[in-house]
C-alpha cells in the first residue's frame, strides 16, 4: 500500500490515468481516494456539497420517482439554489463559473442519488452554457437568471425520423439570411412530429413535402 501511495503522489499532479491491471484489483473506496488525491480543495468542497445534497434530496426518492414517472422540479430548484443550475456560465447573471472538471465531480456525486435526474441537469446546464457563450447581451439578460435559478427548465430537440439520438445524422439546418436572421429547415416527415411541433405554437419557416 505504501508503494501505491507513492505512485499516487507522483501521478496525481499530472492527472495520469492509473494502469488498467492495477485499477482492476482496487476497491471502490481506494479508487475514490485515488480520485480525490488529484482534486483541489475547492473541488473537494463541491464534491462534498453535491454528495450531501444527493443523499438527502435525491437518493431517498429516486425509486419512487421512477415508478411514478415523476419529474422532481422542486429538487432541481433546490439544486439550483446551490449553484448547480448554470455551473458553466459566467457569474454576472447568476452562473457559478465552474470548469468542466468541477462539473464532472458534481455530476458524479449527484448521479449516485438519481442518475436520470442528474442526466437532465447536465442537459439544462448545456442549454444555459450555450446561451451564455453564444447569446448576445439581450438574450443573456433575458434567459440566464431564470435558467440559473431553474425557474425555467432548459432542454433541446434532438430526435428526427431516421436519426434517433444520433446527432451526426440530423438534417435540420439553420441558414443565415441577408437580414441577419436564420432560416431554419426542419425535417418533420411524419404526422405525429408535425403535430408535436405545432403544439409548441411555433411556425417553422419552411417544411419539406409530407
Amino acid at each position: 500500500m505504501a508503494l501505491l501511495a507513492r505512485f499516487i503522489t507522483r501521478a496525481a499532479p499530472t492527472r495520469r490515468p492509473l494502469p488498467w491491471p492495477l485499477v482492476r484489483f482496487l476497491s471502490v473506496e481506494v479508487l475514490e481516494n485515488l480520485a480525490a488525491a488529484s482534486l483541489t480543495d475547492e473541488q473537494l468542497a463541491f464534491r462534498d456539497l453535491a454528495r450531501d445534497f444527493s443523499k438527502s434530496e435525491l437518493e431517498p426518492y429516486a425509486a419512487e420517482w421512477d415508478r411514478t414517472c415523476h419529474f422532481p422540479v422542486d429538487q432541481l430548484r433546490k439544486a439550483a439554489s446551490l449553484g448547480f443550475g448554470a455551473m458553466f456560465c459566467k457569474e454576472d447573471l447568476g452562473g457559478t463559473g465552474l470548469g468542466r472538471v468541477d462539473g464532472a465531480v458534481i455530476f458524479e456525486e449527484l448521479a449516485r442519488g438519481c442518475t436520470s435526474t442528474t442526466a437532465y441537469l447536465t442537459i439544462h446546464n448545456m442549454v444555459a452554457w450555450m446561451i451564455d457563450t453564444f447569446g448576445d447581451v439581450e438574450q443573456r439578460s433575458k434567459w440566464l437568471p431564470r435558467l440559473a435559478s431553474m425557474e425555467l427548465l432548459g432542454s433541446y430537440c434532438l430526435t428526427e425520423p431516421g436519426a434517433g439520438s444520433d446527432a451526426g445524422s440530423l438534417t435540420t439546418t439553420a441558414v443565415p439570411t441577408a437580414d441577419g436572421h436564420y432560416l431554419v429547415k426542419i425535417n418533420l416527415r411524419t404526422r405525429s412530429s408535425r403535430k408535436a411541433f405545432e403544439s409548441m405554437k411555433l411556425t417553422p419557416p419552411r417544411l419539406p413535402p409530407a
